[in-house]
């Protein structure tokens, strides 16, 4: 007769805990291994689960949670509230200084964008003349105003792409993506947010270099000049707010609100 392995003092507890002797046989609750959602990933957690109706319950709160945390993230509103504000300012707003909003100066812009091969060199030289390299970066900041409402539309758009015709896990009920395509919108999301926060303070700056400039770099005019920038140019000022909501490092909410007052 071969040797017995020894067994673990856990053993034996359990053993004499059933009412059975040390060399009786041990019965050990079944090791079953479950899917978990957890941080945007999948991970495995081991559970003791000796009535199968509880293994069933489990298994349908995770394909539950797994289907609706993905579009249903506080970011993915968030972004969209931070569209929303877009679209309002777009749609009601003056974007070509003319009365014409967003979506007919979509069309402005694009017209003007097609003529400036035409005219930007003769530009270039008169502001040259006149007014020395600051000339060249008024008219760059002409430039920067000429294109603002295709940049700021399609900056908008472009924060939505990515994929929402996967399934979670194989699965098709969720038509909206999990985790990785959650993940690649957060990214197209930040990308967007950086490229239009760089192109709005690079117009904000040389719109204000210009008026300097106008103004003969007379310092008691900057009230004057930043007064007119925010009447002029509100819409675009409320679309550049807009844009803090594609960042999904930032939180819109009442309660990161409350909890940045208190610490301030």
């Amino acid at each position: 007769m071969g040797l017995m392995p020894p067994q673990s003092s856990c053993q034996i507890y359990l053993s004499r805990a059933m009412g059975g002797s040390d060399d009786s046989q041990i019965q050990i609750p079944k090791t079953i291994i479950l899917p978990e959602f957890k941080n945007g990933q999948e991970s495995l957690a081991e559970m003791d689960v000796e009535d199968p109706s509880a293994l069933e319950e489990a298994e349908s709160s995770t394909s539950e949670t797994t289907s609706n945390v993905p579009f249903f993230s506080g970011y993915t509103k968030q972004k969209a509230a931070a569209t929303g504000l877009f679209a309002f300012s777009f749609l009601v707003g003056d974007w070509w200084w003319d009365g014409s909003n967003g979506f007919s100066a979509l069309i402005e812009s694009t017209l003007s964008v097609s003529e400036m091969p035409i005219w930007v060199s003769d530009a270039r030289r008169h502001m040259y003349s006149v007014y020395g390299f600051s000339g060249i970066l008024i008219l760059i900041s002409w430039a920067l105003w000429e294109i603002a409402p295709l940049v700021f539309f399609w900056g908008f758009a472009l924060s939505w792409r990515g994929s929402y015709g996967a399934g979670v896990n194989d699965e098709p009920s969720n038509p909206l993506g999990g985790p990785e395509e959650l993940e690649q919108r957060r990214r197209s999301g930040k990308s967007s947010y950086r490229f239009l926060i760089s192109f709005s303070i690079l117009l904000f700056v040389l719109d204000c270099f210009q008026n300097m400039v106008w103004y003969g770099w007379d310092l008691l005019a900057i009230p004057k000049i930043l007064s007119n920038f925010g009447r002029d140019n509100i819409w675009q000022v409320i679309a550049f707010g807009a844009v803090f909501g594609l960042n999904p490092e930032n939180e819109w909410s009442w309660r990161s609100w409350s909890r940045h007052i208190r610490v301030k």
